[in-house]
This record gives C-alpha cells, structure tokens and sequence, in this order.
C-alpha cells in the first residue's frame, strides 16, 4: 500500500524541528519560512492554519479533499453551487487545502448535473430584462 505524503509535510517538519527538505533550494526554503507563520502544529494529528482575524481552519489530507467538495458541492447540505460559494461553505465549515478554489472550479465544471441543468432562476423576476426608452425627436419645425 503506497502512502501519500500530505502537502504540509515541509512546513510541519519547519515548524517541529526548524528542518527544511534536502533538495530544496534558496527560495522554497523562505517561502516554507513564510508560510510556517500562518500554521499551528498541535502534538494533534492535524495541522491547523492560522488567518489574520484569528480564524483557524483544519488542513486538509489529500485524499479527503474530493470528499470534502462532494459533501459541500453535490449532497443536501451542498445545494449544487458555484465554485465560489462551495469554496467559501467549505472554509466556513474549518477546512482548508491550499488548491480549494482551483479545486472547487474544478468540480463544479466537471459536475454532470450541474452543466446539464445550468443555471436555476429560483425567484420571480430574478431574471431581468431591460427595456429601453426611445425618445425620437419630432419632425418639423422647433
């Protein structure tokens, strides 16, 4: 059985012991650096991010993420969305993976259902159309 190695795994050996992977070069090694302030290892199985308005969001294996989307996109609870307002559901509900938004176009483009039925009006007058005043100008004299 092959194991996959999340998508954290450089910043959480940054964060536990200050490691940087062997063959990383000059510019992985800052971007690891600046990442690692945005995350929270916890002696948790899960590795958490940080937002500025102290918000914290759960990472995400890779595996999971196609579960996630399905859960927040195609089921009861999803409502068959965008990819914007699945994404944004998604981050609402603590989960985070840095390839969401990608992920959720991804998705939703993709999604069978979806693209057969396009777009739903769901309200009265929710689809408007203009109308256009046409003032034509008198014949004769001022």
């Amino acid at each position: 059985m092959d194991k996959i190695t999340p998508w954290f795994v450089d910043i959480c050996n940054f964060i536990v012991a200050s490691k940087f992977p062997p063959e990383a070069s000059r510019i992985y090694k800052e971007k690891i650096e600046s990442d690692a302030k945005y995350y929270i290892w916890d002696d948790d199985p899960y590795l958490w991010r940080l937002y500025n308005d102290q918000v914290i969001c759960r990472c995400i294996l890779n595996p999971e993420i196609q579960s996630v989307l399905h859960l927040f996109h195609s089921t009861s609870r999803g409502g068959h969305y965008g990819s914007t307002r699945t994404t944004w559901k998604v981050l609402d509900c603590g989960f985070y993976w840095p390839t969401i938004i990608r992920d959720a176009h991804q998705l939703v483009s993709t999604h069978k259902q979806c693209q057969r039925v396009g777009m739903a009006i769901s309200r009265r007058h929710e689809m408007l159309a203009i109308d256009y005043l046409i003032t034509r100008p008198k014949a004769g004299k001022p």
